[in-house]
This record gives structure tokens, sequence and C-alpha cells, in this order.
């Protein structure tokens, strides 16, 4: 009986199987991202390049049915070429387009989801603006929107500022403004060739008003449910145990917010603000009855225009005490 021989390629098995393992891990952290920010709702900014390939996908997006963009690597920036797979996989791990191809000859192919096509509007929608963007990024906004509503020139109005500016302080600003979705703009012989106010941009004021308004309101409402009086009388709260844990991480967390987006003349107030909080929080739990502060209320809503979050912060920590306490 003859013997037979089977010849194995050890190697080509190694990389077929790795190849299904980097699959399998593509698809599992997929879902791990979609799943958290659905349960979180919450909107993921994409890093540089991520971001600028998508909206070289959905510039090139025609409309069909399918959703279906392609092209070739000289539509794409050269600095991202080398990187250019790991930068398709990252849209796709993010739910932003279909399974990519990309072919060594240089072509691409994909599908775009519909989180691709409102990301950009997403963008400059999101809260956060009212309370992070400069004021001279807000004052330079207003006046494109009042030039808009003149039917003046944008473009040229944004050129000839920029054209004019010696230290290139608005090309920041205008720069800001375009990363956050508030002004599409398009740069060429180092200026403004083309400018337009985005619909997030166009209601960015509108917007913020209401915001800052709700939680005016949302902030009335729980001090109103806490028996808390302007005339600085007691207010009345039972002991609120379940709550301890997470107000301690909660207190943590607002330090170190403080540390990073309050302006560092502001850092000491809003930190002695912050102790404040604890004390008066420590006192609703351990001793059911606390004499309210007159000044407290009035330091909290001064800061509220420049540090909208940290008002919010406070406001749903002491409505966690407040609910606890309802609800037990």
């Amino acid at each position: 009986m003859s013997n037979f021989k089977i010849k194995i390629d050890k190697k080509k098995i190694e990389k077929a199987i790795n190849k299904e393992i980097d699959k399998i891990i593509l698809e599992k952290g997929r879902e791990e991202i979609i799943k958290y920010e659905r349960e979180n709702d919450e909107m993921k900014i994409l890093p540089s390049n991520e971001e600028e390939l998508l909206e070289i996908l959905v510039n090139k997006y025609d409309g069909n049915e399918e959703r279906k963009v392609e092209g070739n690597l000289n539509e794409i920036p050269k600095y991202m070429h080398l990187n250019i797979k790991d930068i398709f996989n990252n849209l796709y791990l993010n739910n932003y387009i279909g399974k990519p191809y990309v072919w060594l000859a240089g072509g691409w192919f994909t599908t775009l989801n519909k989180e691709a096509l409102i990301y950009f509007e997403k963008k400059g929608m999101r809260t956060e603006l009212f309370e992070e963007l400069a004021e001279s990024e807000k004052e330079l906004l207003s006046k494109v929107i009042e030039k808009e509503k003149n039917n003046e020139n944008i473009t040229e109005y944004l050129a000839n500022i920029v054209n004019e500016d010696k230290k290139d302080i608005f090309r920041g600003i205008i720069g800001e403004l375009k990363f956050n979705a508030l002004l599409a703009v398009t740069w060429g012989d180092d200026t403004v060739i083309n400018a337009q106010l985005t619909q997030a941009g166009r209601t960015y004021f509108e917007r913020e008003e209401k915001y800052f308004k709700r939680m005016k309101e949302n902030a009335n409402n729980i001090y109103n449910v806490g028996s808390i009086h302007a005339d600085g009388s007691n207010f009345v709260l039972g002991d609120v145990n379940n709550s301890s844990l997470i107000i301690d991480n909660s207190f943590t967390r607002i330090e170190e917010e403080i540390e990073q987006k309050c302006d560092e003349e502001d850092k000491d107030k809003m930190k002695e603000l912050l102790e404040e909080v604890k004390e008066i929080t420590e006192n609703i739990k351990e001793h059911s009855v606390v004499e309210k502060r007159k000044s407290f209320l009035k330091k909290l809503t001064d800061h509220s225009c420049k540090y909208g979050w940290f008002y919010a912060e406070i406001i749903n920590l002491i409505g966690t005490v407040v609910i606890n306490k309802i609800g037990g």
C-alpha cells in the first residue's frame, strides 16, 4: 500500500485564521459601538481623517436608492492613502457606511447608512456647543446670520476679513465654525472661495435661547419640588440613602470637568461653589432639615450663562436627591 503525503502550508492556514479573527473582532467592535450609542443616545465625533473621508463620500452621493458611492484614491487626500483601509473600516465600525471594498488598483466602493447623511447636521445641533462655543465664534456667526438675512454675500464678507487679518485670527474662528458644522466653507488660494450657513448655524441662537430657558424652568421645577424658598426659609427632605453612590461619583466627575472646561481664573470659584453643594447634600442626607443659603441660588445662576453645563449638573444632582426622597 502506497503512502500518501499531504503537504500542509502552515503559513497559509495561519494567515487565513488571522483574517477570520480580524473579521470577528471588527464585527464585534461594531456591534458594541452601535449598542453603546443607542443606549446612551450620544453622538460620537469622528477623528479628523474619518470625518474628512465621510464628507467626501457624502458629497459624492448622487441620491441613488441603494446609497452606493464609489471612486478612486485620487479623490482622497494623499496623507490618508497609507491608512485608507483603516479609515474606511472605522466608518464601518461606527455604522456610517456599509462594508467597504478598497482595491490595490486604487478604486473603492461602499454604501452610505442613514447616519452618514445626517452626521454633519447632528454635529451642528449638539447642545454642548451652547456651552463650548467661544464668544468670538458666536460673534462672527451672529454677523454671518445677519448678512444672510440682508441677502448680502457671505463668501465675499468672510474672504475680506480673512484677507485683511494679518494675524490669521479670523481664519481660526471660521475653521471652528466649520468644524462644528455651523458653516460650510471651501478654501482656495489661501482664502474663502465659497461659504454658506448650515441649518444648524442658521438656527443656533434660537436653539440656544430655548436650551437655557428650558434649563432655567427645570431648575425652578426642582426647587419647587424641594420646597426651597427664595426668602431663605428652611426646606425639608428626608434621608436619601440610595443616592449616595451616585452623588459621590457625580462630584468626582464634576471636579474633573471644572479642571478641563473652566477658565483658569474661574476654577477656584467653581470649586468653592461645588463644596457648598457637597455640604448641602450631606446635610440633606444626615439631618433631614437644612437651612437654605440665601446666596446659593444666586451664585449658581450667576455662572449659568458662561458655564451652563455646571448649572445643569448641579441642578440634576440636587434633583437626584429630591427624586429619591419622593420615590422612597
